[in-house]
């Protein structure tokens, strides 16, 4: 149906038609798959270790646990932070979306509810503009338990998902 809109279209303006493939964009997704230890008051990377899609092999799970896409365009990326540790109230604990070593998102939780477990930071996202060549992402976490934390290793709670929204322009 696209392919032949495109046609239509093309040849009623008189232009030539041009292919779009949706399915060759950039994405992955990927999650803690062993659980994590976080010091208190540091702010380490988040070892995703586990990919649950990544066609075009941007995100590197072995190594730097970051991705590295290959296109230029604007990005949306979207993570979830859950630690499996029981805070005391007053606690704080925050997840970050890092774009060539600088924060480009950040989701700071308070707990209220001393020894609920697992907490989560809850959903964050942005849209970051990447240039296909060495921009990269992470995910780090960091909290003030006052001792060390342990993050979820369950797929829906602890992960980071990328997909390529468009072009620049």
């Amino acid at each position: 149906m696209t392919s032949e809109w495109i046609t239509r279209a093309a040849e009623e303006t008189g232009e030539q038609a041009t292919a779009v493939k949706l399915n060759n964009n950039d994405k992955c997704r990927a999650s803690l798959g062993n659980a994590q230890g976080i010091e208190s008051v540091s702010y380490d990377k988040i070892i995703l270790d586990t990919e649950q899609y990544d066609p075009n092999g941007i995100f590197d799970d072995a190594i730097n646990y970051r991705c590295v896409p290959t296109k230029e365009g604007y990005y949306l990326v979207v993570a979830n932070v859950t630690y499996a540790t029981s805070p005391a109230d007053g606690k704080y604990f925050l997840a970050m979306i890092v774009r060539n070593g600088t924060w480009v998102a950040v989701k700071q939780s308070d707990t209220t509810h001393a020894n609920a477990t697992p907490i989560s930071t809850g959903l964050l996202s942005t849209v970051v503009y990447m240039n296909g060549t060495t921009d990269r992402l992470e995910l780090y976490a960091s909290h003030n338990f006052g001792s060390p934390g342990s993050l979820s290793n369950d797929p829906t709670r602890t992960f980071m998902a990328i997909h390529r929204l468009s072009y620049s322009s």
